[in-house]
């Protein structure tokens, strides 16, 4: 085979294997407008949300990542994407790794583990990469307000 043929051969098969990455990665996402929706909705009074975001980056790109609140392995998060979580007041443990073996969730570095006390009616914004960074709002909402940043249907919250 010569090398133009060979060439664009191996073109046509990274290019379908980048797309079929892109259709595994889309299915877990919601629609615009869910996100929409998601982001002006107010928690109840006797609820706190707490968003995860995993910011899109080059690095690590095809990992998809599990997160825990609480010991229990609550979904999981791709590049560029967000869950958003509804939970009791009072305290959590955190957590993001890498899927393990056995279902569990292996802890990626000690800076992936913290723990929260959260306060109901208030909403609390995580950005996960080099570990659990806790945004403000306003930062939280820059991220997520981005095009690019996709809600995961994994999200846990029920909209009005």
């Amino acid at each position: 085979m010569n090398k133009f043929l060979s060439c664009h051969l191996l073109r046509g098969v990274f290019v379908a294997l980048i797309l079929s990455l892109t259709a595994c990665y889309n299915a877990a996402v919601l629609p615009d407008s869910v996100k929409a929706k998601a982001l002006l909705s107010l928690p109840p009074s006797n609820k706190s949300y707490i968003y995860l975001i995993r910011e899109k980056r080059a690095q690590g790109a095809f990992d998809s990542w599990c997160f825990t609140i609480d010991n229990e392995i609550t979904g999981f998060i791709n590049n560029g994407t967000f869950v958003v979580a509804e939970v009791n007041p009072g305290k959590h443990q955190l957590l993001y790794g890498l899927p393990g073996n056995n279902g569990s969730c292996v802890l990626k570095s000690e800076n992936a583990r913290t723990e929260l006390n959260s306060i109901p009616g208030k909403i609390y914004y995580y950005l996960l990469w080099s570990g659990i960074n806790l945004l403000s709002g306003s930062e939280g909402k820059r991220y997520l307000d981005q095009p690019s940043v996709k809600m995961l249907e994994s999200s846990r919250i029920t909209l009005p």
